[in-house]
Parts: structure tokens; sequence; C-alpha cells
């Protein structure tokens, strides 16, 4: 029992084994190895879905429980509430700027739509960058994060087996993911999220031109592809 609850602690519900063996008024001294009465079968239960929900409504914790080695920052707090705030229909756009390697891709473009997915199977998720490659290489990494048991074992959402390509995949519930490259045509999707992980390179920041191209890309693009979040 206290090895679970320690469980729910890393996924930062509990401040302390103390506080989650309380929440169920379980006591330590017959929380033994030799008590094993039905009770304490129903109280382990309770335990395994309380930690189960943590996990499909916090982003956090989702992160923590799929990513071990994460190393959590102030920051990751302040994106984290943000993405909670999509997933619920609250907040309808959110631009992101930071510096490198602060995690903002691995955060927008691979855990939160995995996250997002698990939670609404039926979405549509329309994945962009600067180049179709990279789009790409974010939709292979959702999918076979979606294909671990650490996955499985917190949503249900599955992937349809007959259409599992790297970047257009669907999933068995009715949900798709579609990867698309700056200027790439988007004609005949639907998105319930739409990300936009640098739509355009380096180089390209200071080119009037190139910027000019991708903000009429979206416009006349995604912009047009987007629909209600899935509830």
């Amino acid at each position: 029992m206290q090895r679970q609850v320690l469980a729910c602690r890393r996924l930062g519900k509990f401040d302390s084994v103390s506080q989650g063996l309380k929440k169920y008024g379980i006591n330590r001294d017959t929380n033994s190895r030799r008590s094993k009465t039905s009770s304490s079968k129903i109280k382990n239960k309770k335990i395994r879905i309380f930690c189960s929900r943590t996990v499909t409504k916090n982003f956090l914790p989702f992160v923590r429980s799929v990513w071990p080695e994460f190393k959590e920052g102030s920051h990751h707090k302040i994106i984290s509430k943000k993405f909670e705030d999509i997933a619920s229909g609250k907040l309808k756009r959110l631009i992101i700027n930071m510096p490198p390697r602060h995690t903002k891709s691995e955060f927008a473009s691979f855990l939160f739509p995995a996250w997002f997915v698990g939670k609404n199977p039926k979405a549509k998720i329309m994945q962009t960058t600067h180049t179709g490659e990279l789009a790409i290489r974010f939709g292979r990494k959702v999918r076979n994060l979606m294909d671990t048991q650490e996955y499985k074992k917190i949503f249900k959402t599955e992937l349809q087996p007959d259409s599992m390509a790297a970047g257009r995949w669907e999933t068995s519930q009715g949900g798709e993911y579609f990867a698309a490259g700056t200027g790439g045509a988007v004609t005949g999707r639907g998105a319930d999220l739409l990300i936009i992980d640098d739509p355009h390179s380096e180089q390209d920041a200071l080119s009037d031109t190139a910027l000019d191209q991708a903000y009429e890309w979206y416009t006349s693009g995604p912009r047009q592809r987007l629909q209600l979040v899935v509830q």
C-alpha cells in the first residue's frame, strides 16, 4: 500500500506518505504484510484509481509518469496550467516564446498532443513546423509513446492498426493526427488542436518575405481548419 502512495506522491499529489495514507484512513501499524484483508484491497484499488485520475486530469503528473528523468522548472508549471486550460476549452490560443533547450517543443509538440489525444480519443490534431520532415518526426514520437505500456496504463486511446504512418495516423476511436510543413497542403483536414512549432527557420527569422509567406499560409490554410475542441 505504501509503495502505491509513494508512486502517487511522485505524480505530485501528496506532500507526504502520511498524507496519502490519511487520505484513505489507512493506519501504518495495521498496513503490514500480515494484513491482507478485503478492506485493504479496496483501499488499494481506490489509490490506484485516484492516481490514474490525477495523471489524466493534470499535464505535469502525466509528464512525470512517462518521462522519469524529467527535471521540473518553474516555467513548466506555468506552461502546464495553460495546456490544461486549452484541454478544458478555457483557452483558445497560446503563444510560447522561450530560449532554445527549455523543453518548449518537447512539451508542445510531443507530450501535449499525446496527453490531449489520450483525454480526447476522437480529437483531430494538426502538427506543423517549418519543414514537413520535422513535423513527421514529432508525429512519430507521439505515436511511439502511445504504443508503450506506460501510456496504455494511463489512457484507453488506441492507435488504429491499419493507419499508423509517422505523420498521418488515426485512433481506433476516430481521432486523427496530421503533420505538415509550412506551406504544405492541409485541405480536407480538420483540427481540434493546431500546433505550429517554429513556422520558419532561424535563418528566415529576419526575412520579411519568409514571415509574410508563413502568415499567408496560416491564414489561408491551418486557421481555416480549426473546429470545436472535442469534450
